[in-house]
């Protein structure tokens, strides 16, 4: 029970940011949307790929973290 309530926590810490970040992204885009960009700029596809790779990594390791039974002093 323990665990699964550090699970639940984990969880909605991770989805609480990413729909914050969200949130303001959607905010600030239309002055974005007009800047002009290089050439070498990131196509807009691969940036939330990026991001869910980062979200599900820091799942795995928060996860991970909250599973030890040892932790480590910081």
């Amino acid at each position: 029970m323990k665990n699964q309530k550090k699970i639940i926590l984990a969880v909605t810490s991770i989805v609480l940011v990413a729909v914050l970040g969200s949130v303001f992204v959607a905010l600030g885009m239309p002055w974005f949307k007009d800047l002009a960009k290089l050439s070498q700029f990131v196509p807009s596809f691969i940036i939330p790929i990026v991001w869910t790779i980062i979200y599900v990594s820091l799942g795995i390791i928060l996860f991970n973290w909250l599973k030890a039974e040892y932790l480590p002093k910081v």
